[in-house]
This record gives C-alpha cells, structure tokens and sequence, in this order.
C-alpha cells in the first residue's frame, strides 16, 4: 500500500490594522484611518472631523500610537439632493426619492468602493 504525506505550508504573514476610523467627507468621499496600534476607541478620541473635513489628527495625544503605521484613504463617491435612483453598469440602486432622505447612504459597486448618499436639506 502506498502512501502518501501531507505537508502544511504556511500563509503569508498579515498585519491587520489595530484601529479604524471612517467618516464621509462632504464631497461624498469615504475615508477610511487606519492605524497599527491603538483601539477604534483610541483612534476616534484623536481625530477630529468638522463639517465632513479632517481638521486634526493628534496621534501624539496618546502614547499608544508611539510608532504606529498610518494610512489614509479616501474613496470616490457622489453627493446630491433628491436622487430616486443610482446606475452601475446595468444594476441599479434605488433610493428614497426626496430631499434629505438618505443621509447614511449606500454602498455600491463590485468592490463595494462607492457611496451615494443625499446631502440633508437646510
């Protein structure tokens, strides 16, 4: 009888981000903080976002992000009023005609890398 041995190889090495911070700037972008160190709780208690801006991030407010790794990403996405529905390719995503309904948005696409969301009515 033959047989045969089984041998484990081993995956590549991954540092998952240790905090995440995510806000939609007032152009309708998605920016996402991602930090090496440090809780979401961490994270958030240093950013400060006014109005759909970034105006500060004060990583040195909390010694638990002494060489931490940083990135900052901001993804493409569309603000309008009114939109009753939004098209990708042949998909369409349906929305809540009217002003200032969907505020939270929705996420779109293959990569899920796009959100349409409606600016609220003054």
């Amino acid at each position: 009888m033959k047989t045969s041995s089984l041998s484990v190889e081993p995956l590549k090495v991954r540092i998952a981000p240790a905090a995440v911070f995510t806000y939609v700037e007032d152009d309708g972008d998605n920016v996402v903080i991602r930090t090496s160190k440090g809780s979401n709780d961490d994270l958030a208690a240093v950013v400060t976002v006014v109005s759909g801006q970034l105006t500060l991030l004060n990583l040195s407010a909390n010694a638990v992000f002494a060489g931490t790794s940083l990135s900052i990403i901001a993804k493409r996405g569309f603000v309008a009023q009114q939109i009753g529905s939004f098209k990708i390719g042949t998909t369409a995503f349906s929305l809540t005609a009217g002003a200032g309904n969907d505020l939270d948005g929705l996420l779109a696409g293959l990569t899920v890398d796009l959100r349409v969301r409606e600016v609220a009515v003054p």
